[in-house]
């Protein structure tokens, strides 16, 4: 049986973070968050290292995909699934 691709959304962010502390997480979302909402719209993948923590981030943007289209091939997936 042919596997069957989950749908995904129009943006698709994945994140590993690593840190020595909950406040040195605290510090690096904020970073992450700073630098989405100043660079808007663009794909990217960034890997960051420091002393106290570290991340690797990758945002994809899929073209054209919406809303609508998302819950359709979201239902069709469902049922495929089922089958």
């Amino acid at each position: 049986m042919a596997e069957i691709n989950k749908p995904e959304r129009k943006y698709v962010l994945s994140l590993e973070l690593g840190a020595d502390s909950i406040d040195d997480i605290y510090n690096e979302l904020n970073h992450i968050i700073y630098t989405l909402q100043t660079h808007p719209n663009e794909e990217r993948h960034i890997a960051s290292g420091g002393y106290h923590s570290g991340f690797d981030l990758k945002l994809r943007h899929n073209e054209g995909q919406t809303h609508d289209n998302y819950i359709d091939q979201l239902n069709q997936y469902i049922k495929d699934k089922k089958l």
